[in-house]
């Protein structure tokens, strides 16, 4: 089916920018944004693109297939798009911060000159890259040497900030992490990915009856696109991980036992694949970050 859909410029402000960001997401997240997280939101999505088969659906959905905002594009490409809604669309591409900022060196904290966009489909292609050679099988060193390679590139490439500029704090899209998950590696993830960009992850707990738990990188806009993505994709491998564990247990004791043998292994897993070593650090980017996290997320930092 073919979609007249027109292409939509979304503009949020941070300080005197402004900037336009297209991008694409899984088709699992899309749902989920427009249609709710609950039972029936994938009959939803089918009652307003009739043309697509729910078997079509449930195999794109399993084969983490994405789905481009702009046109509706289902891909790796398929002969069908989607019925964007453009309410939704623009909820989604729109974070509460700019995606923009400046390279800067240690000695330009207080100048922003040459604006340039953040270059998210770079960041994403450079991550995408050393993630490939990991798996659910792969070791600690192998996370290690994939870390500390990915972030030469990325500061090589000027792709990251070492700094946190005065009035320039920008947050990421929310990424949804299951509650038990977080508690168990999650969290560690995010912190460390978080420290590694020199950024700040921020867990928002307030929803307390919901399933999922909710987490922001703050920092430069580059620092935590790539914080979001690096989090999600290793998350992404250590459920993996979990479930084999499991499945390699055999029947040795009782399914609790095993569940809590498995959130053990991930959770030690977890602890050693993020080298220190090449975490950014700098003082007065973290003590900004944390005032604006004070500020914004009172009820999360306490």
């Amino acid at each position: 089916m073919f979609i007249n859909t027109n292409v939509y410029n979304y503009h949020v402000k941070l300080g005197y920018f402004t900037q336009t960001w297209l991008e694409s997401m899984l088709l699992i997240d899309y749902i989920k944004n427009h249609y709710g997280d609950k039972r029936g939101n994938k009959a939803s999505f089918l009652r307003d693109n009739p043309d697509i088969l729910p078997q079509e659906l449930n195999r794109w959905v399993n084969a983490e297939l994405k789905v481009n905002l702009e046109t509706g594009e289902i891909y790796k490409p398929t002969s069908k798009k989607i019925n964007l809604k453009k309410e939704a669309v623009a909820a989604m591409l729109t974070p509460k911060a700019t995606i923009e900022c400046n390279q800067i060196s240690n000695d330009e904290e207080s100048r922003l000159d040459n604006k340039i966009n953040t270059p998210v489909q770079a960041i994403s292609e450079v991550i995408n890259r050393h993630f490939k050679v990991l798996s659910h099988t792969s070791e600690v060193f192998e996370y290690q040497n994939v870390f500390e390679e990915l972030m030469k590139e990325l500061l090589e490439k000027k792709l990251i900030n070492l700094k946190v500029p005065k009035n320039s704090i920008a947050e990421s899209n929310r990424l949804y992490i299951p509650r038990t998950d977080y508690y168990w590696y999650g969290g560690v993830v995010a912190d460390r990915v978080a420290k590694m960009l020199g950024s700040l992850e921020v867990y928002l707990w307030r929803e307390r009856l919901m399933t999922e738990s909710e987490v922001i990188f703050l920092g430069t806009a580059n620092n935590i696109v790539a914080g979001y993505f690096i989090c999600e994709r290793v998350c992404k491998l250590l459920k993996k991980m979990k479930s084999s564990y499991k499945k390699e247990q055999g029947t040795w004791g009782s399914r609790k036992d095993i569940e809590d043998a498995a959130n053990q292994y991930v959770y030690r897993f977890a602890l050693g694949i993020i080298p220190p070593a090449i975490f950014i650090y700098d003082e007065d980017s973290q003590l900004r970050l944390i005032d604006y996290a004070h500020g914004h997320y009172s009820y999360a930092m306490n």
